[in-house]
């Protein structure tokens, strides 16, 4: 053996070896089921339009280290700008980071310099990149917590013309980016209508933001953020978006038995705005048979709660009589007079406007008597807003309208007739039409009191008017500009309060002063 063979056999002693052939083997073929594995979730899960439980992080990026690092100044940023435009990956990726703790503090002033330094173009520009989610994530967050600050900066997002591309971002299959649209999305929808129109008016809009619903155990925070871009976007919609509406619609309808109070809170605000402005929905919305739910949240102490909840049974009872008996039987009533003698002027104008729409016949009158609901009315209009007052007299006059006669003769003795005329002074066409129907009631229960002969109780309530000046009040109201109002004015003052109509003891005092006159003249003579 040659001396260069011997050193090669002793170098070849000194290497360690660290594998065999079958571990080896065993190693590529775990890897290689590892990676088809992988493969085949993902495919299953485009499949299903579902989220992939990637991290959007990258493994070589270390968060901890940059916790550490201490946040720039506002003014700093400018010089961000070149980083973005010429820096390595990595450096990009820890600016941003930093960036977006700056702006997540939700200072105006940080905020500011982003708009000035120009960094928003760069952001703008990263959120197409769906080959570098990290990138994709800290821009769409950033932009996010920007767009929750205020209004103005929302206006400068969208002059950027930024809607388009969020709903383009919708498409991705990555849970934390999609939220994150979304959260930004119902910020900017809470705003403004030109806002909320710019959104709805997106190409996809409806299959994008509705595949929340097709996520398997979706983020509570995602659900939040969903339900409440529903709400902001539902006080925009009309027949245009008819789809998107009846949607929004049934989900609310389920989401109200949520057990996360910020999704029931959105619901019910949810239904509340449909129903006010879809007549159609609040039937549909008394035929699913919720309004239990709705008069639970009545026993709330949160406003939040008790609102929605107000406006959603006062759209239902406007519309559907069948459903008074069951929110009397929930026991209803005496929780909204509770609620009333609160004197929260939030929910007062709710309150009597559901009030006005229980009065239906002299029995709902009569539970509404056993509340004692004519002395808190009367002591509290005084106090009350325009539009609570007008709900006030909207009871009052429904009153008038369906009460029996132990209730009108309670109604009179509470000064009724005062009120419904001091109203008839005001400047609301509305409000002066609701008294005199209160009037007209009034008076044509008088007439109707006796019949065949002169009504005392005609007599009676024509004398309330005369003594504080009613007559004359009405006189005005004949020659109101609104065709309305002095038509039933005159007809209310012709048929019951013209001085031929008025009271034999009236007719009597006149032919009195008459004969009291006449022996004047005859004394005088006589002189």
């Amino acid at each position: 053996m040659s001396r260069f063979e011997k050193k090669l056999q002793q170098r070849k002693k000194k290497y360690l070896r660290t594998s065999d052939r079958e571990s080896s083997v065993l190693r590529r073929e775990s890897l290689a089921y590892s990676i088809s594995k992988n493969k085949r979730e993902k495919n299953l899960l485009k499949k299903r339009m579902l989220p992939q439980p990637t991290s959007t992080i990258p493994i070589s990026i270390n968060l901890s280290e940059w916790e550490k690092i201490p946040l720039p100044d506002p003014v700093e940023l400018f010089k961000y700008k070149k980083i973005f435009q010429k820096g390595a990956k990595m450096e990009i990726y820890k600016h941003l980071f930093l960036i977006r703790k700056l702006v997540s503090q939700g200072t105006k002033h940080s905020c500011t310099m982003v708009f000035a330094s120009g960094i928003i173009e760069e952001l703008s520009d990263y959120l197409g990149e769906f080959d570098d989610p990290y990138l994709q994530m800290e821009s769409v967050r950033i932009l996010g917590h920007i767009a929750e600050l205020n209004q103005p900066s929302i206006r400068i997002l969208y002059e950027y013309e930024l809607i388009p591309k969020y709903i383009t971002l919708l498409s991705t299959k990555r849970t934390e980016i999609f939220e994150h649209v979304i959260w930004t999305l119902s910020s900017m929808a809470n705003y403004k209508d030109l806002y909320r129109e710019s959104i709805l008016d997106q190409n996809g809009l409806f299959d994008s933001i509705f595949r929340v619903l097709k996520f398997e155990n979706p983020p509570i925070s995602l659900l939040q953020h969903f339900t409440f871009l529903l709400f902001n976007l539902s006080q925009t919609l009309d027949q245009k978006h008819i789809k998107l509406l009846k949607s929004s619609f049934e989900y609310f309808v389920q989401a109200i038995f949520s057990e996360i109070a910020d999704i029931v809170k959105c619901s019910c605000l949810g239904l509340g705005t449909i129903t006010t402005n879809f007549k159609d929905f609040s039937k549909a919305l008394a035929k699913q048979k919720i309004i239990k739910q709705f008069v639970s949240f009545l026993e709330s102490d949160d406003l939040e709660f008790q609102i929605p909840a107000l406006r959603c049974i006062g759209n239902i009872v406007s519309i559907s009589e069948n459903e008074i008996g069951i929110i009397i039987d929930e026991g209803a009533i005496a929780l909204l007079i509770q609620l009333f003698k609160r004197g929260n002027s939030l929910i007062e104008e709710e309150i009597c406007w559901i009030l006005s729409n229980l009065c239906i016949s002299s029995k709902e009158i009569q539970l509404l008597f056993d509340q004692n609901i004519l002395s808190l009315i009367v002591k509290r209009i005084e106090k009350c807003g325009f539009g609570t007052v007008k709900n006030i007299m909207c009871i009052i006059t429904n009153f008038c309208i369906n009460g029996n006669d132990d209730q009108m003769n309670e109604l009179l003795s509470y000064e009724i007739i005062k009120l419904l005329l001091k109203n008839c002074k005001n400047d609301d066409i509305d409000l002066i039409m609701i008294c005199l129907r209160g009037l007209k009631a009034l008076l044509i229960y008088g007439d109707s009191y006796d019949e065949g002969k002169f009504s005392v109780k005609l007599n009676f309530i024509a004398n309330r008017i005369r003594r504080i000046s009613g007559d004359e009040i009405l006189l005005k109201l004949c020659y109101h500009t609104s065709r309305k109002i002095s038509e039933l004015a005159r007809l209310i003052y012709e048929k019951y309060l013209h001085l031929d109509n008025f009271n034999i003891e009236y007719e009597e005092n006149e032919e009195n002063e008459e004969n009291e006159e006449n022996e004047e003249n005859e004394i005088k003579l006589d002189f």
